[in-house]
């Protein structure tokens, strides 16, 4: 008896094995690739942001009379309070207008006016984020590099217009509620702020010199082990292969994670084949800000600094920059050669990330010191901006922060800084 139920027992265990053994054969097309959003959660090391938290103009100009004009910086109070009053406001609809930007410019600056600058633009699509007009599907990507609010010559009327990016249209918005009392609310706080000149045609430079601070901040660093946990679906699997130049690189046999450990640079990779799709601008905005929420978030305030025009065999480039808070407003801070600090950039290709590149860099939310700077501005300013090579090239002209990074700090030292026609910011020399 005990000899047939052994027998028994052995027989169901071979029909067992062979039942999972032709399972795992014929229906392994059950076992799909893991997705992005599928990878393990892992601890948060930055804050989580929204794209929409992101998008925001790079400097208010108010502009009070033809030569009484001031510029508001990002976090300062006015420019918080012009920002977060639009919202409550419709703007509907767009129709290109016959004037030339440059004409456009130079007449609206004669009348009272809010001017939001975008300098190197916003896609008309990321745009609609930012604040919905309502616009047709043929200018959609157009890229909006101004957004005037102007009052009629007799101020009993508010005309709204938007300027792209390659100065060669000029959009007026056929539809808008906003009171003509509320400009000139916005106008009335221009009125006890510094005062600035209009240089080279469409470069705003204050007449006297500005004040700030030169910052110095702890940082830590996001380790090798944690951005390899986050970035790969099965950290188990992948490799470290050795190089010459002491960068470390990881690999999964498909996707590739360099670390340059001297600048605290990485750069993550995960080729993906492309369909030709054209992409949906806002839904791979949304999927490239949660990818970083999700791989070691963001250490401070950022916004979105470009969206490249085009898409190459990576995808399209999504750069946020990031921006550090003085006495005048916050500040973006500039990458320097041979240390990359100050930017997160995400391509994507149909929603899936391809390429990721961050600093490691995590400055603490408060710095050390503060130490008083003064920015010259007036005649000096002028001098440097027409000095240098090709001034035409120039789009604008503000303050920001150059970053000197040592073993035990981040210092940030206030500079002068242009923006190009083609979107580089570099430090005015």
């Amino acid at each position: 008896m005990i000899e047939k139920l052994k027998t028994a027992l052995l027989a169901l265990l071979v029909c067992s094995s062979m039942v999972q053994s032709y399972l795992l054969a014929f229906h392994s097309n059950d076992m799909q690739e893991m997705l992005q959003e599928e990878y393990v959660e892992t601890e948060t090391i930055g804050t989580p942001l929204s794209a929409e938290s992101m998008l925001f103009p790079q400097q208010i100009v108010l502009h009070m009379d033809p030569e009484t004009r001031t510029v508001l910086y990002p976090e300062f109070y006015f420019y918080e309070r012009i920002f977060e009053d639009l919202k409550e406001w419709t703007f509907q609809g767009l129709r290109r207008t016959f004037e030339s930007p440059a004409f456009f410019r130079q007449q609206k600056r004669a009348l009272p006016s809010v001017e939001l600058q975008f300098v190197s633009g916003l896609p008309l699509q990321i745009f609609e984020v930012f604040r919905p007009v309502g616009a047709d599907p043929e200018p959609v990507y157009d890229r909006v590099s101004a957004m005037w609010l102007v009052l009629s010559e007799n101020r009993d009327d508010v005309n709204v217009y938007l300027i792209n990016d390659t100065d060669t249209t000029v959009y007026e918005v056929e539809i808008t509620n906003l009171p003509v009392a509320k400009v000139e609310e916005y106008l009335g706080w221009g009125a006890i702020q510094p005062r600035y000149r209009v240089a080279g045609g469409s470069l705003y430079v204050p007449e006297d010199d500005m004040s700030m601070h030169r910052l110095l901040f702890k940082y830590s660093s996001i380790s090798s082990e944690q951005m390899e946990i986050m970035l790969f679906p099965d950290p188990g699997i992948t490799r470290n292969l050795p190089t010459r130049d002491g960068t470390e690189i990881y690999s999964d046999g498909k996707r590739g994670l360099q670390i340059k450990r001297d600048q605290l640079w990485m750069v993550y990779t995960d080729p993906i084949a492309s369909l030709g799709e054209e992409s949906d601008l806002r839904s791979d905005l949304g999927a490239a800000v949660q990818f970083v929420n999700q791989r070691g978030g963001w250490n401070g305030n950022f916004r979105v600094d470009y969206i490249a025009p085009s898409v190459t065999d990576k995808g399209r480039r999504y750069v946020f920059r990031q921006f550090v808070s003085s006495l005048s407003g916050a500040h973006p801070i500039l990458e320097q050669p041979g240390h990359m600090f100050g930017h997160v950039a995400v391509s994507l290709q149909r929603g899936m990330v391809s390429e990721y590149e961050r600093s490691l860099i995590m400055i603490e939310e408060k710095p050390m010191t503060r130490t008083p700077h003064v920015l010259p501005g007036g005649d000096e300013l002028q001098r440097r901006l027409e000095n240098y090579p090709n001034p035409d090239r120039i789009a604008a002209v503000f303050p920001a922060y150059k970053p000197v990074i040592t073993p035990e700090y981040v210092e940030l030292s206030p500079v002068w800084a242009i923006e190009l026609t083609n979107g580089i910011m570099l430090e005015l020399p």
